[in-house]
């Protein structure tokens, strides 16, 4: 997973769940975000299949 997280250029990554809600946080310091976001999901549908990954 962090191998992944810096291939995305992602920094201080993390998900928590408070009141009923999933939140998430990073830090994004790439320069094309639109790419590495295609390029997180690409990765994810790889890894487990696409189980936990959503095209939108």
């Amino acid at each position: 997973m962090n191998t992944m997280i810096k291939e995305c250029n992602i920094a201080n990554y993390s998900i928590y769940f408070k009141n009923g809600y999933l939140f998430s946080y990073y830090e994004y310091y790439g320069y094309n975000y639109q790419d590495d976001m295609k390029k997180w999901l690409r990765i994810r549908l790889f890894n487990d299949g696409g189980q936990n990954a959503s095209p939108s």
